[in-house]
């Protein structure tokens, strides 16, 4: 049997990965290079009238909020020119630059020992991660999430969670960006739905989702789709460029972004607009944007701002790491305008782990220990990369390409005798997954036998009602249609 589960091909770009972090060990900071239930060719499948069993329900988990946090503005002092004054008036000429290339190499190391306490921290506690960014920085951490130790128990990976085309929250987002992570294609998924298609229908007039977070990562999510040659539905230039215009009218006077929490919403909108930057208008809104968040980092290196979020915390200092590696700046250069005081923005974040490798959002308060955790691995994993995960997705995510049919034996048992027994050539429309509804839709279209099949809300799944004229209730009781697939019910 094939087994038509997309997986990445992660091997080669692993290698790709150890050969550049080994450099950066030695060279200092670089930025990296480019790296329902599906039907595996079943033998057999067959459809019997008998008693209805009960479905799982499948349903979508809430995401965990964010907590960001802001603070007071501090003046930017460079001691760098200090330092370079001392030295070249002792005649030492190679005593800094040897300072500088330790302090790179510690700080990789760092952040590189930060991260993979914090997969310890989620193999021990989610050994079968759901978080969608969670499961995007593990991926760019270099973890198989098909592979032991992390388990593939989750429903959505298989089953469709039902929530509707044209649903007002995130769920085509935050599935597309779980799918993609292990390696599945969310154009393409669930028997037949196009996550990436259904978002870009909700698309109003004015370029907008409906509000500045969902437009920010539609943008983000439409464009990793467009530059994996997936088909993005009605997403077009012309319609991204809407989605640009009305992100960038809702920059503030000072830079910002976000009626709240503005270090992390024009963190985010950096990582949006990132891809974008030979637009001028986009250039120009980078530019002020970064200028806030500088005009925000504190003496110690992190960021906050005076408000009702106050104090430093780790969800802030990481989103504003992950959108200023996304838009190019260098964070980590000792001559740089990102190191305060000989105060990195490392540090700043480091600050916040915990003994057993996860983060607090304050050093005090705990908060959302999954969340706060979450972001820092993709800032650390951004930061060791010099990418962004959320594009590297796009540049080096492998979605091998589906078979254009599969041969499946189909027999349909009815109340009395066989309705249908022959083989299907199982068309992979549009390169979807196979599932036992699809191929029965296809056999009874060819054998032009009628049916009825409706979505049942109460069981988030679709419900053979009949076929040909053998309607569930026959028997006056809870009787219906279920099916074999391989023998197996």
């Amino acid at each position: 049997m094939i087994n038509l589960r997309l997986k990445k091909k992660r091997r080669t770009c692993w290698m790709v990965f150890l050969l550049l972090f080994m450099v950066s060990c030695i060279l200092g900071p670089m930025p990296a290079v480019a790296e329902d239930e599906p039907l595996a060719q079943p033998n057999h499948i067959s459809l019997l009238q008998t008693v209805e069993a009960d479905d799982d329900t499948i349903l979508a988990e809430s995401e965990e909020e964010n907590s960001p946090g802001d603070g007071q503005p501090a003046a930017k002092e460079d001691k760098m020119d200090e330092a370079l004054a001392d030295t070249e008036n002792s005649g030492n000429s190679n005593t800094l630059s040897l300072e500088i290339e330790t302090a790179a190499v510690d700080i990789d190391a760092d952040i590189s020992a930060a991260v993979e306490r914090i997969i310890a921290w989620y193999q021990s506690n989610y050994p079968a991660p759901t978080s969608w960014e969670g499961l995007p920085a593990l991926w760019g951490a270099g973890e198989d999430l098909n592979q032991a130790p992390w388990e593939t128990s989750q429903p959505w990976r298989l089953q469709d969670p039902g929530f509707q085309a044209d649903s007002s929250g995130n769920e085509q987002i935050h599935y597309s960006f779980r799918l993609l992570a292990v390696g599945e294609n969310p154009s393409l998924i669930w028997g037949g739905r196009n996550l990436l298609a259904e978002l870009a229908a909700q698309q109003k007039n004015d370029g907008s989702f409906g509000n500045l977070g969902k437009d920010i990562w539609a943008l983000v999510i439409l464009d990793i789709g467009r530059e994996l040659g997936l088909d993005t539905g009605l997403w077009d230039e012309e319609k991204q460029q809407d989605t640009i215009a009305k992100i960038l009218s809702q920059q503030k006077s000072n830079g910002s972004f976000g009626a709240f929490s503005e270090l992390d919403f024009t963190a985010w909108a950096l990582v949006a607009l990132a891809n974008h930057q030979e637009q001028p208008a986009v250039k120009n809104a980078i530019n002020e944007a970064v200028d806030f968040l500088h005009s925000k980092q504190q003496d110690n290196g992190g960021f906050a701002m005076a408000g009702e979020w106050g104090v430093e915390n780790s969800n802030s200092n990481a989103a504003v790491i992950s959108g200023l590696v996304a838009v190019g700046e260098d964070l980590l250069d000792p001559a740089g305008r990102w190191v305060k005081n000989d105060h990195t923005v490392v540090e700043a974040l480091l600050k916040f782990q915990q003994d057993d490798g996860s983060f607090w959002w304050q050093q005090e308060t705990a908060g959302s220990i999954k969340a706060s955790t979450t972001q820092a691995l993709t800032a650390l994993v951004d930061l060791k990369h010099g990418r962004s995960v959320k594009h590297r997705l796009g540049e080096e995510l492998f979605l091998p390409e589906t078979p254009e049919t599969a041969s499946v034996h189909l027999r349909v048992e009815g109340i009395e005798e066989n309705l249908f027994t022959g083989k299907v050539e199982a068309k992979y429309a549009g390169g979807q997954d196979l599932t036992a509804l699809s191929v029965l839709q296809q056999g009874l279209e060819e054998a032009q036998i009628t049916f009825e099949i409706t979505w049942n809300e109460s069981f988030a799944s679709y419900e053979i009602v009949a076929i040909a004229g053998e309607a569930k209730g026959s028997f006056g009781g809870w009787d219906g249609w279920m099916f074999l697939k391989n023998g197996e019910m």
